[in-house]
């Protein structure tokens, strides 16, 4: 009995010995929260320190941030989320992205980001694709696809400037925010989540904005609202409804170069309130009532080489029309008159 014992014991013992071996041999797996090529990092963070020129850090797994992503790395590098998602439960802070591009070039691309993105004046962004919800600039921007969707406004450009080749924006209050710098647009969709947002689809507060395509439909507010900036259009489609009265309304400098403005059951297709500087020289304006109002006040108003459509009125001038000038050998009007006065 006691040998068949010291047996069992002894096998017991080399059974235990041998997976001690194998434990020290084969250390338990660690999860990965990100990898550059083939090495494996416990966290994002300790990825972004060790990421060099021309990498790209891969996401692993959905994760919630408790406080901003800082890229500090001046190097040029990509940052894959990889069909992941990343939610954002930061403290709000100015001036700060949950993805806060400090210096360096980054190409962020393929994931879902609830929670801004913000490239800083040392910054370069490329947003290749993927979802976000606002996207930030002071350096250079480029987004070339991807959507951005929020309950407050989405894309932002506070100075720098930026470059919207594709990108299906959708917001509450305004899908595109120019504040300052320069921004391109040459295509996407901009529309608001809710079809009685007052606010316009794109906002130009300062700088410079270029509408060279895209299409832009509002409900219940401006597609184009220009304040103190200088905006071209050279393109694109813009739809209004009944609710607004004005599809792009112009307080400052822009001209019109090309693109078709349709202004549905009511209202003009633009509007050049008081002290407001205006040139069209190309595309088709079509609205309800009138093609263009003028209000009392503006600077110039210039109309040379455009289609004007109405069922009233091409150009409705308040007071004087001696600032408006009309090129009819050169504009196409369909309109029972071509230009109407109102003296106040």
């Amino acid at each position: 009995m006691n040998h068949k014992v010291k047996k069992v014991l002894r096998a017991m013992l080399l059974v235990l010995a041998m997976t001690l071996m194998y434990s020290i041999n084969v250390p338990a797996a660690t999860k990965v929260q990100a990898s550059i090529g083939k090495k494996g990092y416990a966290t994002l963070e300790k990825a972004l320190a060790a990421v060099q020129d021309g990498q790209t850090i891969t996401l692993k797994q959905d994760i919630t941030l408790k406080q901003a992503l800082v890229f500090n790395k001046n190097a040029k590098y990509a940052f894959n989320m990889n069909k992941h998602t990343i939610t954002s439960k930061a403290p709000e802070k100015s001036n700060t992205g949950d993805l806060d591009i400090q210096a360096g070039s980054v190409t962020v691309t393929n994931g879902t980001l609830k929670g801004s993105v913000y490239a800083h004046r040392d910054a370069t962004l490329t947003i290749k694709n993927g979802t976000y919800k606002q996207i930030h600039n002071q350096g250079r921007t480029t987004i070339n696809n991807g959507k951005v969707i929020s309950e407050d406004s989405t894309i932002f450009n506070w100075e720098g400037k930026m470059v919207i080749n594709k990108v299906a924006a959708k917001s509450e209050c305004c899908c595109v925010c120019v504040e300052g710098g320069t921004v391109i647009i040459n295509g996407g969709s901009y529309t608001h989540t809710d079809p009685n947002s007052i606010s316009p689809l794109i906002l130009v507060e300062s700088g410079r904005a270029f509408l060279k395509n895209g299409t832009y439909r509002a409900e219940d507010s401006n597609a184009v609202l220009n304040q103190y900036g200088s905006v071209t259009i050279y393109g694109g489609t813009y739809i209004g409804s009944d609710r607004s009265w004005e599809l792009v309304y112009n307080h400052s400098s822009m001209k019109v170069k090309g693109g078709s403005f349709i202004k549905y059951n009511r209202g003009v297709a633009l509007y050049c309130a008081s002290q407001s500087k205006t040139v069209v020289t190309g595309g088709t304006l079509e609205g309800k009532y009138a093609a263009i109002d003028v209000e009392i006040g503006r600077e110039k108003l210039l109309v040379r080489g455009s289609t004007l459509k109405a069922e009233s009125v091409g150009i409705y001038c308040e007071n004087t029309k001696s600032r408006v000038t009309l090129d009819k050998s050169k504009t196409k009007i369909e309109a029972p008159v071509d230009i109407l006065e109102y003296t106040l």
